[in-house]
């Protein structure tokens, strides 16, 4: 949303703020209710929601054109119905989830396998999606702000198949109340294991609304979804930030971690645990978890205090530790997960950093997820390597041709350099009203993740192309200029 009406061109005018697709954590992990407004345990509301599963043939990103037609329908239809009576503080915080998943039995027609799939897909919905929402805002021009934050994207990590896939481990065995184990899943009728694999086969799109009213029970549950999500891998580092703004949501972690292991009496077996804070770097006290004991001694002994936290820094420096203490063929070792939580983001992103990092995991059979926690909401917003990357080069290609760089003819490389360049440029200040602004990789209200750029030249070329097209009478184009300086100013 854009809370700058009204005023001049400050510094932070010049502060470009940009939403696009995420992970949020917690939404669409599987199979969703039917549409309609549907309260869910965490108190969340599911509005709408609209099944894809069977309109996408084998192997193919390229929906049934019916099925298409159905949704551009019954999604404008929403819209027009729900949306467009929404104030603006209800529309700040709607989620619009698309998920995608395949099951454990791999693709060969995609390049990157189940991973590609799951993109492609998730690319297709979403283009629908967004003709949808254009139409709409012909018709709807002052709800346009809503549709700048950015569309969450939910694409499962397994830990034996990797991104892109739902497994038959990752499911609730009824009769057991737990997951699925391996040996459970390969002694399965052939029957039961078809029915199972229809349910980690997923596309969907959601839109969702968090209630007000319970916050707490909110972000207990989703404490307790990410310690569940995260204890699917069997080696698991844990850094938390330890700055002042932390010490909540680390006593949460601490208390959801705890019941996990009290209720699964062989976590130990099958787990090797640290934890450890952090702020400019990782400190030195790591805690290897043998109990329940450990997790509630190390959390509580925490000196809450920091800043210059450097959260892809950190998950570098887990890498190069669990890599180094590994003997042999790396990816031959039990999958792992490093977990950053942080209520600041990925201050210090950089998108070569990233992608040198994600090829070390990836050889090493490690994934890293970052949990962002949002300072007004305290909701979480988890966002693994994978789709970090993928989230800034939306970034890039998005607003390639309509923002200013500074001589014509670039490339999306060069762009795409230039904007990192950009981003970077900024440090962590504070604007004239007292509040944080923010570096690098951030969550918005509604989950997505978006970026900080600091590009003063973009700002003062909209500023002039929209004196000149108010000046010949132009205005169709100072409509679509003051659209752009609004998206540049998302939050």
């Amino acid at each position: 949303m854009n809370n700058h009406e009204g005023r001049g061109w400050s510094r932070r005018d010049f502060m470009k703020t940009l939403g696009f697709g995420a992970v949020a954590f917690g939404f669409g992990l599987g199979c969703g209710p039917e549409q309609g407004d549907v309260e869910k345990e965490s108190g969340e509301k599911l509005l709408f929601h609209f099944d894809m599963t069977d309109a996408f043939p084998t192997n193919e990103a390229k929906m049934n054109p019916e099925k298409e037609e159905k949704l551009k329908t019954e999604l404008f239809y929403f819209l027009e119905k729900e949306v467009a009576k929404m104030d603006k503080d209800a529309l700040s915080h709607l989620r619009v989830n698309v998920s995608a998943s395949a099951d454990e039995r791999q693709t060969i027609t995609w390049e990157e396998g189940n991973k590609g799939l799951a993109q492609a897909r998730v690319a297709e919905v979403r283009r629908i999606y967004h003709e949808v929402v254009e139409l709409f805002i012909q018709k709807n021009p002052s709800l346009k702000d809503f549709f700048n934050a950015g569309v969450i994207t939910n694409i499962p990590v397994n830990p034996r198949y990797g991104k892109g896939v739902t497994a038959i481990t990752d499911l609730i065995n009824p009769d057991t109340k737990e997951r699925y184990r391996e040996e459970e899943a390969e002694k399965l009728p052939k029957e039961i294991r078809e029915e199972l694999f229809g349910k980690c086969r997923f596309v969907s799109l959601d839109i969702v609304q968090p209630s007000e009213n319970d916050r707490k029970q909110q972000r207990e549950k989703q404490y307790e979804e990410l310690v569940e999500y995260i204890s699917r891998f069997p080696v698991l580092r844990i850094l938390i930030d330890r700055s002042g703004s932390m010490s909540d949501d680390s006593a949460l972690l601490r208390d959801k971690l705890i019941e996990k292991i009290m209720n699964d009496s062989g976590f130990f077996n099958t787990h090797d645990c640290t934890m450890a804070s952090f702020s400019y770097e990782i400190d030195p006290r790591e805690k290897g978890i043998q109990s329940p004991d450990d997790v509630r001694s190390f959390v509580d002994g925490m000196r809450f205090k920091g800043s210059k936290e450097r959260q892809l820094h950190v998950a570098q420096s887990a890498i190069d530790r669990l890599t180094q203490s590994r003997r042999g063929n790396s990816d031959k070792e039990p999958p792992a997960a490093v977990l950053v939580l942080s209520d600041e983001g990925v201050n210090d992103f950089d998108i070569s950093n990233l992608e040198q990092m994600t090829q070390e995991a990836e050889k090493a059979n490690i994934t890293v997820f970052f949990a962002m926690i949002h300072d007004k909401t305290k909701l979480i917003t988890i966002v693994d390597m994978y789709d970090l990357i993928q989230t800034f080069n939306g970034f890039v290609e998005d607003f390639q041709d309509d923002a200013y760089y500074p001589e014509d003819g670039w490339s999306l490389e060069q762009k795409r350099k230039y904007l990192m360049e950009q981003i970077k440029e900024v440090r962590h200040v504070r604007d004239e009203y007292g509040g944080d602004v923010r570096r690098g990789a951030q969550v918005a209200e509604n989950g997505s993740v978006y970026f900080i750029s600091y590009v003063p030249k973009v700002k003062e070329n909209l500023k002039v192309r929209f004196q000149e097209a108010i000046g010949r009478g132009d205005r169709k184009e100072a409509d679509r200029l003051n659209f752009l300086y609004r998206r540049f100013l998302h939050q």
